[in-house]
């Protein structure tokens, strides 16, 4: 066999599907990640705008029941 070619195998315990499929539950756990975040911006941006002299940490700090990620995110931007 040339330097490049592919070897078509039928010895393999795996066929496509179980390839993908082992991909399975890390692409459902990305798409329930990815819906609580959105969930979150959507929330937030229903709230009243922070007062101008709050103490941001504080304020977030307050929120990170209701906003567990942005509230997190918050904190490493804020913190600084």
């Amino acid at each position: 066999m040339a330097v490049g070619e592919d070897k078509e195998s039928d010895d393999s315990p795996f066929d496509d599907d179980d390839c993908i499929n082992i991909f399975a539950p890390f692409a459902q756990k990305s798409a329930n990640i990815t819906e609580a975040w959105k969930t979150e911006i959507i929330n937030y941006t229903k709230l009243d705008q922070a007062p101008v002299d709050v103490d941001i940490l504080e304020w977030w700090k307050t929120l990170e029941n209701s906003f567990k990620n942005l509230s997190r995110m918050a904190k490493d931007i804020f913190s600084i």
